[in-house]
């Protein structure tokens, strides 16, 4: 055996023996993340199995690892030294196959947006089943003092924050997703790639009907489900923000992030408007290319009756039966005589290229040059200003009937805290107040007003609140 190996043998018994910091393992994985994205790729392509055949680390790990002189990668980054170390769960020397940590694996997709996985329309609803079993646990244990119900609303919080991860994560993956579509397009109308019109037709499709429309109906808070019993995520946040409305503090928190999450609903929106104007484009190319792509066979089966029946002067003329058929021979001889100039217009000047920066523009906020020292700068809520009006929100003995909500919040707000008050206790107010009160019971009227505050002014529309019987709000 020669030397090389020997030292290979050591370094795997050395590694094997040595428990090493999760903290500095990991950086040395981040060094070497090439490597891993190897793996993370064998993942995605096989249906986001973690195990990945032994092999393939090996000759990654002599190829990358183990012929440089950086020591402790060599000794660290062992199959045997990662798998004592739990970031290979298992080594199966029978099926020889090794299993990732889910955490590598997430960390890996984070730390490079490309090779993250959109989130399904399974996956919602993994994530919508897990909040209504905590909603019902919670809803039927003994009360909010239990040690049941402390355990139970760890679990809430801990999802709420993984979910609004995952969304915030999602959108990122579908932006990208997005980009690559119209990267194709170009290239396609470039003729620099082998994508045709119908394998874009199927990745917009697929995109639409696995991703897109599954994250909309997700953030959508006017979303309603189907089945008894079923509630949606956002109605699952409402149960809790009412389950708690005698305590503020909790009701709040989860309002936030119930808004956090379902404030993404605008950024899928801005996705699918940008994928429906690409899918319009190539469902006609697409059209037109299967409706080609079958007149062209058939005239490939008329021409292999003439080939072998030994007749002769047979020509393709204008009149056969198998050209008149199809509208897509039609005047061939003459397009090309009198619109070869528009035949051959150059891809960066189509329609859609013209749609999509006036669509970029709409969205571009145009900052005006003004004069600096003639503007001010609006005052900011402390936390623990915003925190009194809230708490001051949720005692507060509301009407009934309110014809102005604004005009009344600011009413009570004067009278509760008298000089001190400004207009941004307004807003705080307003925020709270919609974050516990149902839509169900305030309308909205076209009708605009104006609100002055010393040098502070609020342009709104009037929303009123209707309650037919007693409640707290």
């Amino acid at each position: 055996m020669s030397f090389t190996g020997v030292a290979r043998i050591y370094r795997a018994i050395e590694g094997k023996l040595m428990k090493i910091q999760k903290a500095s393992l990991l950086i040395k994985i981040l060094e070497y993340k090439d490597v891993f994205f190897t793996l993370l790729d064998y993942v995605n392509d096989n249906d986001n199995s973690n195990d990945v055949p032994e092999i393939i680390y090996l000759q990654l790990y002599n190829k990358h690892i183990a012929k440089n002189d950086d020591t402790e990668a060599s000794q660290w980054l062992t199959l045997e030294s990662l798998t004592e170390n739990d970031i290979f769960v298992h080594n199966d020397k029978n099926a020889g196959t090794i299993t990732l940590q889910a955490f590598l694996i997430e960390t890996l997709r984070f730390i490079d947006i490309e090779r993250a996985k959109e989130l399904s329309s399974t996956d919602f609803e993994k994530i919508r089943e897990q909040f209504q079993s905590i909603w019902e646990s919670v809803n039927s244990c003994s009360g909010i003092g239990s040690e049941l119900y402390h355990e139970l609303m760890t679990n809430f919080n801990e999802l709420l924050t993984t979910t609004l991860s995952k969304v915030k994560r999602n959108v990122e993956v579908l932006t990208v997703q997005a980009d690559d579509i119209a990267s194709k397009f170009d290239l396609r109308h470039d003729h620099a790639t082998s994508y045709n019109a119908n394998d874009l037709y199927q990745k917009l499709s697929v995109l639409f009907e696995k991703y897109v429309y599954p994250s909309l109906e997700f953030t959508n808070p006017k979303m309603e489900m189907s089945g008894f019993g079923k509630l949606t995520f956002v109605q699952v946040i409402d149960e809790f923000i009412q389950y708690h409305s005698k305590n503020p503090k909790v009701a709040s928190q989860i309002g936030y992030k119930k808004t956090a999450v379902t404030s993404f609903y605008k950024d899928i929106k801005r996705v699918l408007e940008k994928l429906e104007r690409y899918y319009r484009f190539v469902e006609i190319d697409r059209a037109n290319y299967l409706s080609i792509e079958k007149a062209f066979n058939h005239l490939g089966q008329e021409v292999e009756r003439l080939r072998h029946g030994k007749l002769r002067n047979k020509y393709l003329t204008n009149d056969l039966e198998v050209l008149n058929q199809y509208h897509t021979f039609k005047n061939l001889a003459f397009h090309k005589v009198k619109f070869t100039k528009k035949l051959a217009w150059k891809a960066p000047l189509s329609t859609i290229h013209f749609k999509q920066w006036f669509e970029d523009l709409k969205n571009t906020e145009i900052v005006e040059e003004v004069d600096h020292d003639s503007v001010f700068n609006a005052p900011c809520i402390s936390l623990q200003r915003e925190k009194e009006i809230i708490e001051w929100c949720m005692s507060h003995s509301w009407d009934r009937n309110i014809d102005d909500i604004h005009q009344y919040i600011q009413t009570e707000l004067k009278k509760a805290f008298s000089s001190e008050y400004q207009l941004t206790d307004l807003l705080a107010g307003l925020e709270s107040f919609f974050a516990i009160v149902d839509s169900k019971l305030y309308k909205r009227s076209p009708k605009n007003k104006k609100i002055i505050e010393g040098k502070y002014y609020m342009d709104y529309l009037i929303i009123s609140l209707a309650v037919g019987e007693p409640s707290h709000v």
